[in-house]
């Protein structure tokens, strides 16, 4: 896909050279929740840890000519 960016450290990102139109903006995060860890049965130490899925979240976005657009999105805690 053409468009997607990585946030800078206080989670801004910017798209350049967009053509006007509807788009859907769909923010993703890592989840580092843990909420299963399998051990080792003989020493009892973590073996595999599961992660939680991934944090989404999406919302429509219009794009107009010449203009900039702000769109800001939260990850629910």
């Amino acid at each position: 896909h053409p468009y997607y960016a990585v946030t800078d450290a206080e989670g801004r990102f910017r798209f350049t050279s967009v053509p006007e139109g509807r788009y859907e903006l769909v923010a993703w995060h890592p989840n580092w929740e843990v909420p299963r860890t399998v051990r080792n049965p003989e020493s009892g130490l973590p073996f595999q840890l599961d992660y939680a899925p991934h944090l989404e979240v999406s919302r429509p976005v219009d794009v107009a000519r010449g203009q900039t657009v702000l769109a800001n999105v939260t990850f629910p805690k």
